[in-house]
């Protein structure tokens, strides 16, 4: 209730996250506040995609053919308007922080190759002729945590290939959040194994939740916010890396 007052979505604690949040409650119970206010704060950035996404996507079930087709043919328009005008704001944003994010994931790269034995590490990205990669993952990833990724309207990716008896990619990929009206933007981080032959999807893991902005926010800003959520999203992704080893 006291989130519901606050004009926040009411907390809700699943099977999945049942022990991150007694953990979290043991840290606050010894002092420690900041894993629980962590926990709440994803639980209510993972509402918010939830609701966005369901806003544009919920099709009632007795819906006739050409009302869906005109749906259809009104989120084209609609993309092609986004692409030619309404978002390049968000576009050059995007851009910005993709060219951001492959500084940093060289960094770590050298770090990788210098201090582990036997493993050496490289970046790539999307401009790599590589532009549809992953892609499948991602749409499954925001289908499972029931979120759109409009991958449509915008779609890129870079990337921190980990090459030892098998390649493991810690992948950051830009897309569209629901409809291209919205102005809005993710990066969904992902970890891919994959062998010589074929990545497989059982093996991808969702790193932190995604990265959200949006054009109306400042330069500063996003860039300010998401050099804090990447730094925390390398060290996870390397962690569940060394984890599996």
């Amino acid at each position: 209730m006291i989130f519901i007052r606050a004009g926040l979505f009411p907390l809700t604690v699943t099977r999945e996250t049942r022990a991150d949040y007694i953990t979290a409650l043991e840290a606050a119970d010894g002092g420690d506040l900041l894993p629980l206010a962590k926990f709440f704060g994803q639980q209510e950035r993972s509402s918010l995609l939830k609701a966005m996404s369901l806003m544009e996507t919920v099709i009632e079930a007795n819906e006739r053919l050409d009302d869906v087709l005109d749906a259809a043919r009104d989120r084209l328009v609609a993309v092609r308007e986004a692409q030619s005008s309404g978002q390049e704001t968000l576009f050059q944003l995007c851009k910005h922080l993709e060219s951001r994010s492959l500084e940093r994931l060289r960094v770590a790269a050298v770090q990788i190759t210098d201090r582990l034995v036997n493993y050496s590490a490289v970046v790539g990205s999307s401009e790599d002729n590589q532009a549809h990669a992953f892609l499948g993952f991602v749409r499954e990833a925001a289908e499972q945590n029931f979120y759109s990724a409009d991958t449509l309207t915008y779609y890129a990716w870079t990337g921190l290939m980990i090459h030892e008896q098998r390649k493991t990619w810690l992948v950051l990929a830009f897309h569209g959040l629901g409809s291209p009206s919205n102005k809005v933007a993710a990066v969904t981080p992902l970890l891919v194994r994959a062998d010589e032959e074929k990545m497989d999807a059982d093996t991808v893991q969702r790193v932190e939740i995604p990265f959200v902005f949006s054009d109306s926010e400042s330069v500063p800003t996003v860039e300010r916010r998401f050099l804090e959520w990447l730094d925390e999203t390398i060290i996870s992704g390397l962690d569940q890396w060394q984890r599996n080893l």
